[in-house]
């Protein structure tokens, strides 16, 4: 563990303070995102019939109901991701951002 941390140039602290902001990041996100998982009634079903052949065990297709828990899931996921993408272009679009390429 130590030899890879000084590998890649970083100390306990460093990594410590990696871990830390990666954990307010994501509270930051879920906070600010949690109208992802307000799903309704009508977006699960027609998120079901989009993807019904996704829902498939044993070869055959599960019920709406059986599948609702991991309808709910990816719904909720596809949601988070396209609203957080969005915001994100939005700050792009208001600040002058540098994108540097590596060599």
């Amino acid at each position: 563990f130590e030899a890879v941390l000084q590998k890649v140039g970083f100390t306990n602290d460093d990594l410590r303070q990696v871990l830390q902001d990666d954990e307010r990041s994501k509270a930051y996100l879920d906070d600010r995102f949690s109208a992802a998982n307000l799903l309704t009634e009508d977006q699960l079903r027609e998120y079901y019939q989009e993807h019904i052949d996704e829902f498939i065990e044993e070869d055959l297709i599960l019920f709406f109901d059986k599948a609702r828990p991991l309808i709910q899931q990816r719904l909720a996921m596809e949601l988070r991701a396209e609203m957080i993408s969005e915001w994100v272009a939005g700050l792009v679009r208001q600040a002058q951002v540098v994108y540097l390429q590596s060599k």
